[in-house]
């Protein structure tokens, strides 16, 4: 018996991992993952230092208690101090210990009846003559030689707490500690072996990473192997499903945070958590004539743990972010082509900004294509990405400190977006990415500022002449179609195609046939189409060969100044300018779109502008006698020589 004993022994003494196998197997409930046997060879390790980041509920403590049992056993060090965040957390580690000594039948089998002389809460002194003894940290370590062995082993398990690595004032007392008094109360080359969380970006667990001194090594519940797939560190335990679970209820709550450090053991520091709960503010409302801005941050795959896509759809109202919608679905692009048309039609939106880094033909051809097919145009803006994405969405932090975003709706249509704003900046960013796009494209101020719900309404035609406002620059061509009802100028339809001229303008002419009727159309552009040099847009060109006769518009300006009159003006109890709610081209473009951006005295260019600026070379001639003909008209004559229709007519 003695000598298969010793034989036992002897195997057990080569093989670590079988011996943390055999020795606590009433410990070890479940299959030994790969990772404990590198933590097991770590702590029986020659080498002066190792430190090991693992998760919470990873055996990490459970692992170093069995280490220091088997190593004692062996007499492998004399005297070993176990360091803990407190004194009495070092107690506890040591009682269980105690307690195998105490209880463990194959370990008092292989190794006799081990308890000593001392056998105290905080010191335990084996037959074998062997020391164990625990401290809290911040402790005095006078006193702690076993006879005239100073510390030659050190256990430091789960160290920091949430207050000593909080403020640099307290991380630096602890470390100061350390390295003041701890290490110097040690043999010069005692084994130092240390567990821990990553508790703070400055902790000392995760300085000591950096250290190559002390070879760290990190161990998350789930990591992604060669090959880029996902994998649990501990499958039988804590299986992808439990791990998904557990994640998503952090999510909900507002703790990713604590999920990262704690269970992916990434240090995130708490102050840069910018969106608060408090921050986040619900009020049901109804849309009236907000103007809409819709942002979509495509995502290049489609999985649930990879980023979705960002989806903002907003109104700025004044200093106010008001957010309608905003989600992050794992769409296809298809599934994303199609939402954008589902929020034109919902909308109107004045804008529709796409990201579009590496994307371009992900999403751009797509996008071209189903226009194409559905012969609709969508007021489209590609959005180059930023450079950082974090201080990017940090933008937004301003507007939600003040209360100035507003979720337009009840707390449970936007738990996605609450859930990853407050967990910024870890987790997905999706939605507060997309959000932070409404800050970029958000627009000027209003050329027509006074334009209001108040000048849409549902417009019938009239017998008598129409009045076709077209333009063009080289990247669209556009048409409105006016009347003037016994002096109101009612906007009745307006087109934008994306083609030059020469394709658009016949499209647009026919399109205005046909909501004229019988009614005459007489075609107006503005007078830049006029020049006496090359024609280079060709928008007069192709009036010709349709044929159409082009008249020369009015004043640009002067037609704004009466377009600005005529929308707080009125007659008969009317607005003396409408608009045809159906006529959404016009709306977007008075809502927002035409507008000054900060800082600048010209309107943006682009469709909006060149639309608009078709409609008012019609108004520059309303001082000419456009629409003179109407009855009730009553023209008045301002101070710089200019007519308009009078309210009082």
């Amino acid at each position: 018996m003695t000598g298969l004993h010793d034989e036992t022994v002897g195997r057990l003494g080569a093989d670590r991992v079988m011996a943390h196998e055999v020795l606590f197997k009433h410990r070890h409930g479940a299959t030994t993952p790969d990772f404990h046997r590198e933590m097991i060879e770590d702590l029986h390790s020659p080498a002066a230092k190792r430190l090991t980041i693992a998760f919470r509920g990873s055996g990490k403590s459970t692992l170093a208690e069995e280490a220091l049992i088997i190593m004692a056993s062996f007499g492998e060090f004399r005297n070993c101090v176990l360091i803990g965040e407190s004194y009495q957390r070092a107690c506890d580690r040591l009682r269980a210990i105690r307690f195998e000594f105490e209880t463990n039948d194959l370990l008092r089998g292989m190794f006799d009846d081990q308890i000593g002389s001392t056998w105290q809460e905080a010191k335990l002194v084996l037959k074998n003559g062997v020391c164990l003894q625990a401290l809290g940290s911040g402790q005095s370590l006078r006193g702690v030689k076993h006879l005239d062995a100073r510390p030659d082993f050190c256990f430091i398990d789960d160290l920091e707490s949430e207050d000593t690595a909080s403020t640099p004032e307290a991380r630096e007392k602890l470390s100061s500690w350390v390295y003041a008094v701890l290490l110097r109360a040690l043999e010069p080359f005692a084994r130092l072996r240390m567990a821990a969380t990553p508790l703070d970006p400055e902790a000392l667990a995760v300085k000591l990473m950096k250290d190559e001194d002390w070879n760290g090594k990190v161990y998350p519940v789930e990591y992604l192997d060669e090959d880029g797939i996902r994998r649990a560190s501990w499958p039988e335990k804590y299986p992808l499903a439990w791990i998904d679970r557990e994640r998503d209820s952090y999510v909900r709550a507002g703790k990713l945070r604590v999920w990262e450090q704690e269970m992916m053991c990434r240090a995130v520091d708490p102050a840069t958590r910018i969106f608060l709960p408090a921050q986040m503010r619900y009020e049901p409302r109804v849309r009236t004539f907000e103007p809409v801005f819709a942002v979509y941050d495509p995502a290049r795959t489609v999985g649930r743990r990879s980023a979705g896509t960002g989806r903002a759809i907003g109104s700025w109202v004044g200093s106010k972010l008001i957010i309608w919608e905003a989600s992050g679905p794992y769409w296809r692009p298809d599934e994303i082509i199609a939402d954008m048309f589902e929020v034109d039609e919902k909308y109107a939106p004045v804008l529709i900004g796409v990201e579009i880094d590496g994307l371009e033909e992900f999403i751009k051809q797509p996008l071209r294509a189903a226009q194409i097919e559905r012969r609709k145009i969508l007021p489209l803006e590609m959005l180059r990405a930023p450079k950082g994405k974090e201080d990017f969405i940090k933008g937004l932090q301003p507007y939600f400190a003040a209360r100035e975003v507003i979720f337009a709706g009840a707390r449970e249509s936007f738990v996605q977006a609450e859930e990853q704003l407050v967990n910024f900046p870890t987790g997905l960013k999706d939605i507060p990415n997309a959000m932070a796009y409404l800050l970029r494209i958000r627009p000027g101020h209003p050329v027509y500022a006074e334009f209001s719900n108040a000048n849409i309404a549902i417009l019938n035609r009239i017998r008598g002449t129409f009045y076709l406002g077209v333009n063009a620059d080289h990247g669209a061509t556009t048409g409105v179609l006016v009347q003037f009802d016994r002096g109101a100028l009612h906007v009745l339809a307006a087109w934008v195609e994306e083609e030059d001229p020469g394709v658009a303008l016949r499209h647009i002419v026919e399109s205005a046939a046909l909501e004229a009727g019988s009614g005459d159309i007489v075609c107006y552009a503005p007078r830049s189409h006029f020049g006496t040099g090359v024609d280079q847009i060709g928008l007069r060109a192709a009036a010709l060969k349709i044929p159409i006769e082009m008249r020369r518009g009015g004043d640009l300006i002067s037609g704004r100044g009466e377009l600005r009159r005529m929308t707080t003006s009125s007659l008969r109890g009317q607005p003396a300018f409408l608009v045809a709610s159906s006529a959404s081209w016009v709306l977007r473009a008075l809502s927002g779109g035409y507008a000054f951006p900060f800082g600048k005295d010209e309107p943006k260019a682009g469709i909006y502008r060149t639309l608009v600026e078709g409609l008012e070379g019609l108004a520059g001639l309303l001082g000419a006698g456009l629409g003179r003909q109407d009855r009730d008209v009553h023209w008045e004559t301002a101070r710089d020589g200019r007519k308009y229709i009078s309210a009082r007519g």
